[in-house]
């Protein structure tokens, strides 16, 4: 069995047909985006527990899926919590292929509350990550029979090198 030894000359890519030797090795910056919203949302008529769970479900899932079409490295996350007066429903996805993580103590059926979406993403712009993010979620609490009232978002900027 032949062993190869790794090798200490890295090269870097500047570009189509530019490349630099470089005889240490830096790991490339990790250049992740955050986008935060709050909507206050309201539905017509009540949208039982499982329902709701599945609608944040969807949210969390399109945003990371659009994302990485997009041209998205990776998800940090993206995150959901719907806090109504009979309780909360939570989602999240890490990783796409893993599919969303739900969580509800809710036994009855709700009709609006506070839903707070957090999308972390590496290697998208971050008013890109801000546009899927409204849009998507929007779009899908109108098919659910939501709307929002009311909007309050930020944006991050979350670089730092990796070790």
């Amino acid at each position: 069995m032949e062993h190869h030894e790794p090798s200490h000359n890295h090269h870097t890519h500047n570009g189509p047909g530019n490349h630099e030797p470089s005889m240490t090795h830096h790991e490339p910056e990790i250049d992740a985006q955050g986008y935060g919203t709050m909507l206050r949302i309201d539905a017509s008529k009540a949208v039982g527990p499982h329902r709701l769970e599945a609608m944040l479900g969807e949210v969390v899932m399109a945003i990371a899926l659009e994302c990485m079409q997009k041209g998205a490295k990776a998800i940090g996350h993206i995150k959901s919590n719907l806090s109504t007066s009979a309780g909360y429903v939570k989602a999240d996805v890490v990783r796409v292929k893993d599919g969303a993580y739900t969580e509800s103590n809710l036994e009855k059926p709700g009709d609006g509350g506070d839903l707070v979406i957090n999308s972390i993403v590496l290697g998208l712009e971050k008013e890109k990550i801000a546009e899927i993010t409204l849009r998507l979620t929007k779009s899908i609490l109108k098919s659910y029979g939501f709307s929002s009232v009311e909007e309050t978002s930020c944006q991050v900027d979350l670089k730092r090198s990796s070790p």
